[in-house]
C-alpha cells in the first residue's frame, strides 16, 4: 500500500479592494507533504488536509480540514474524501462536504491537455445542496539548464450550483512547477475567480505552494 500524507495550510488575506464591495484582492499560501512509504505501490494514495483560506461563499476567512482517498490508474485517476470548514472570523460560515473527482490523463506531445470532473455534496449551515466543477487544463513541459524539468500550466473551470440552478462561477489559474530538489517543489500561480452570486463578486489572488515530497 503506499499513503501519501498530506497538509495544506493555506493563509488568503485580502490585500485590498478594486470596485468597491465586487473585487478583492487576496493573497494565498500552501503547504502540501505526501509521503509515500512503498514506492512499488503508487496506485492507492491518502490525503488528509488542513487549511485556511478565504471563503468561496462569503467574504471572511475560513479554516478547512479534510479526509480523501484515491486510485490512480492508466487512465487516469479517481479520488473521493470529505471536508468541513468553518469560519474564524466574524462572518458566520460552516460548510460539510463530500467530494468525487475524476481526472483525465494528459494528452501526448509537446503542449497537453488534460481535464477534472468534480462532484460535490455540501451541507451549508445545514442545508444540502450540490456543486459540479469542469476543469480543463493545458501544460507543457520544459527543461531548465540544470536539466530539470518545470511544468507551465493553464486552466480554466466552470461550477454549476444546484441551489442557483445555474453556472455560479468561473475560475482561471495560471502557474508553473518548479522542481527545487527531488523532494521539494515550488508552485506559484496567479488566479481569477468571477462569481454571479454572493460576495466578493470577483476575485484575484496571488497563490504560492509548496509541496515537500517523501
Amino acid at each position: 500500500m503506499v499513503r501519501a500524507f498530506t497538509v495544506v495550510l493555506v493563509l488568503a488575506s485580502p490585500l485590498g479592494i478594486a470596485a468597491p464591495q465586487t473585487t478583492s484582492s487576496q493573497l494565498w499560501g500552501e503547504l502540501d507533504g505526501y509521503w509515500t512509504p512503498r514506492p512499488s505501490l503508487t496506485r492507492l494514495r491518502f490525503l488528509a488536509t488542513a487549511a485556511f483560506t478565504r471563503s468561496e461563499e462569503v467574504d471572511a476567512l475560513e479554516a478547512t480540514i479534510g479526509l480523501h482517498a484515491g486510485i490512480v490508474e492508466g487512465w487516469g485517476s479517481v479520488r473521493l474524501g470529505m471536508n468541513a470548514t468553518q469560519s474564524v472570523s466574524s462572518e458566520d460560515y460552516r460548510e460539510e462536504k463530500i467530494v468525487a473527482e475524476l481526472n483525465t490523463p494528459a494528452t501526448s506531445g509537446r503542449w497537453r491537455f488534460r481535464s477534472r470532473t468534480r462532484l460535490e455534496q455540501r451541507w451549508i449551515l445545514g442545508a444540502p445542496s450540490q456543486r459540479y466543477r469542469e476543469r480543463l487544463r493545458l501544460e507543457r513541459q520544459s527543461t531548465l539548464w540544470r536539466r530539470d524539468t518545470i511544468l507551465a500550466y493553464a486552466t480554466y473551470e466552470l461550477y454549476y450550483d444546484t441551489r442557483y440552478r445555474a453556472l455560479s462561477r468561473t475560475g482561471y489559474r495560471v502557474g508553473v512547477e518548479l522542481p527545487l530538489s527531488s523532494r521539494l517543489r515550488l508552485e506559484p500561480s496567479a488566479v481569477r475567480q468571477d462569481n454571479r452570486f454572493g460576495s466578493p463578486r470577483h476575485v484575484s489572488a496571488t497563490a504560492m505552494t509548496i509541496s515537500l515530497l517523501y
